[in-house]
């Protein structure tokens, strides 16, 4: 399981760039997706990332930091039913 850390929510939706989720899509690997400031946490697991049931923005952006385009995928921010301390256990 990977953990993705995002600072804020947009309109709802957590942003995920675009070659996150086609490298966790390849290594048939689940997503936590953590908001700063937001109790809980989302778990995406691959069956959900290939379901294309969520908003690719079409707008390109360019990374800071080297040459690399990538897109940002939004995803409904629906927090997972997690057992308490899960965030604890896995060091987020």
């Amino acid at each position: 399981m990977k953990t993705i850390k995002i600072k804020r929510l947009w309109n709802g939706c957590a942003s995920i760039r675009d070659y996150v989720i086609n490298k966790a899509i390849a290594k048939n690997e689940t997503l936590l997706v953590v908001v700063e400031g937001f109790p809980g946490c989302m778990i995406l697991e691959p069956d959900d990332l290939m379901q294309k049931s969520f908003a690719v923005l079409n707008t390109s952006f360019k990374s800071k930091f080297g040459d690399k385009k990538y897109k940002l995928i939004d995803f409904p921010w629906k927090p997972s039913k997690t057992p308490e301390g899960l965030q604890e256990r896995l060091k987020i």
